[in-house]
């Protein structure tokens, strides 16, 4: 899979694609702004908090004909389980800058959040009914940055930045949970989906004896036949990059076998304990998303060496969507 030595843009002045920046790199694209039309473009940026106990998850997206808010949590120690989604039919209520680690806004009835970038860490407070969360996160220089063709106006970069130092409260009603506790997993989303886009998504992380923090980000379907994927190994603060793509097959018993398509860089098992559907169809679009929480076992390969997961804590996401 080619890596791109430049910092490149997204698409050229006419908003297509940027055939020259199809490939990966460990640092963001220098300009993700799409000069389309505003119905067409759809960028995101998601959150997501994995501790032992508990996992938050945050997405604020500008869909071009509409915007969605949606949080998420989920306590692993008793199973519960509390999501909020919101919907708008314009976009005028959110701000969403397309720079990569850059400002987000968004100000309503009984909402509020505000993003900001300051040196290497950002700002992050969120406001929306019972979840009150107050976070800063400490930035990494290298991430996952991979430009995803379908064809010239047809699209999509994603921006991953896993296993992110972070500090803050959680609050939710009278309880609170100490960010401390966990790591924080970032997606940025920019792009000129097609109509219809099919995705899997999964993350995990853990720290192994020799006290090395591993994380993993594995995606499939909507990359498939590009040439390219999304599949990444951190260890500490250094990104190396799967060639090989994975599939994802559901079993008869829940679990979700990971195996790269071709030699053996990646075989893993993931169990779910709590997964949550999420159906919605309003006039514009519709979408159905499957979000699940488990434990990932098995191994992957890197230079030779063999990085083994045992049960550790993971975050998984089957989305359809049909703009």
């Amino acid at each position: 899979m080619r890596r791109v030595r430049d910092n490149k843009s997204i698409c050229d002045n006419n908003g297509f694609l940027n055939e020259y920046a199809i490939g990966w790199n460990d640092i963001p694209f220098k300009d993700c702004s799409i000069n389309q039309s505003f119905l067409k473009k759809k960028k995101w940026n998601q959150y997501v908090w994995i501790g032992k106990d508990f996992i938050f998850n945050f997405v604020i997206s500008d869909l071009g004909h509409c915007s969605i808010i949606h949080a998420d949590f989920y306590n692993l120690k008793d199973d519960i389980k509390i999501s909020k989604i919101y919907r708008h039919p314009i976009i005028k209520y959110i701000v969403i800058d397309d720079k990569i680690n850059s400002y987000a806004h968004y100000k309503g009835k009984r909402k509020f959040i505000n993003i900001l970038r300051s040196s290497g860490y950002l700002n992050l407070d969120l406001k929306i009914d019972n979840f009150d969360i107050t976070s800063t996160i400490y930035l990494d220089y290298e991430s996952l940055n991979v430009l995803i063709p379908w064809d010239v106006e047809h699209f999509h970069y994603t921006s991953k930045h896993m296993n992110l130092i972070t500090k803050g409260i959680l609050r939710i009603g009278n309880h609170q949970y100490d960010l401390s506790d966990s790591r924080c997993f970032i997606d940025y989303g920019r792009g000129v989906l097609k109509r219809q886009c099919d995705r899997e998504w999964l993350t995990s992380y853990f720290t192994n004896e020799k006290h090395e923090h591993i994380s993993i980000n594995l995606g499939t379907k909507y990359t498939d036949y590009t040439g390219v994927n999304e599949n990444a190994l951190k260890i500490d603060d250094k990104i190396y990059k799967f060639d090989s793509d994975v599939d994802f097959n559901y079993n008869n018993d829940g679990t979700i076998d990971i195996k790269s398509t071709r030699d053996d860089e990646i075989n893993l098992k993931f169990k779910p304990i709590i997964s949550d559907i999420k159906p919605d169809n309003i006039k514009v679009f519709k979408y159905k998303l499957k979000q699940i929480v488990g434990h990932l076992s098995g191994y992957v390969m890197y230079k030779d060496k063999k990085i083994n997961f045992n049960n550790e804590i993971g975050w998984c996401e089957n989305h359809f969507a049909k703009w």
